[in-house]
């Protein structure tokens, strides 16, 4: 039944990230919550789960000329040794801490995103690659604290500094593989990782977010932007009730 419940998680959790670029946030308090383990315990193995469908939506974008390789060369610049520090700090900080500051960002993010009206196609602010690295490297440490697989926690920093919504889900699926991966490689030398869960995982955000990537062309910006507001609400709700139940 774990195995079924984790599948069913990572389905859903994989064709949100096509679509969005986040829904990887879903796994972790299913993890904790409908499976019972720690939080010490569900960061590794989400993180892990989420390296072959990160690579699989990076490989998707890049092949429809979609991928901006310098902004991409920034987000890695930054998420590698972000995600390499957060992955060595884990034992060390209060997740809820970091947890309750990313359901913050959340709720703000979103409630701007679903109230307000967006720049059509095109239209937006460009970051710096500067700004690119450095916000990577925050995301990448925080990430790998919360095992929130990265778009989740870039997505409403882009979209609060303006980026166009299309724009702002190619730069989170670049930064995606570099989180996820080296977050995981730094897991793996302290982190007692229950691979079958993991693989189960993997196979199922993978499936889903091959069939969220086919779907997302033919998603509009305007239903973009509401479904990424709504992405980010869900997200906030979920983190916050698994800190309040415990």
């Amino acid at each position: 039944m774990a195995m079924i419940v984790a599948g069913a998680c990572g389905l859903l959790a994989g064709l949100l990230v096509g679509l969005t670029s986040m829904g990887g946030v879903l796994v972790l308090p299913a993890l904790v919550v409908l499976l019972g383990m720690t939080p010490h315990e569900a960061i590794p193995a989400a993180m892990a789960s989420f390296v072959v469908p990160s690579a699989i939506a990076l490989a998707v974008v890049h092949r429809r000329r979609q991928l901006d390789l310098p902004a991409c060369r920034a987000t890695w610049a930054g998420a590698v040794p972000g995600a390499l520090a957060g992955a060595a700090l884990l034992p060390l900080v209060p997740v809820p801490v970091l947890l309750w500051g990313i359901v913050a960002m959340l709720a703000a993010s979103a409630f701007r995103a679903l109230a307000r009206p967006h720049p059509p196609a095109g239209a937006g602010v460009e970051p710096s690659r500067a700004e690119l690295a450095l916000a990577s490297l925050g995301v990448g440490a925080v990430s790998a604290l919360t095992g929130t697989g990265g778009p989740v926690t870039l997505m409403p920093i882009l979209r609060w500094r303006g980026v166009e919504p299309r724009r702002a889900v190619m730069l989170c699926q670049a930064v995606a593989l570099p989180v996820t991966g080296f977050a995981s490689l730094g897991f793996a030398f302290g982190a007692a990782l229950d691979w079958a869960l993991v693989a189960v995982l993997a196979g199922s955000t993978t499936l889903g977010a091959v069939l969220g990537l086919a779907a997302a062309p033919r998603v509009s910006v305007a239903a973009l932007s509401r479904l990424i507001g709504a992405m980010m609400a869900v997200a906030a709700a979920v983190i916050a009730a698994r800190l309040v139940l415990g």
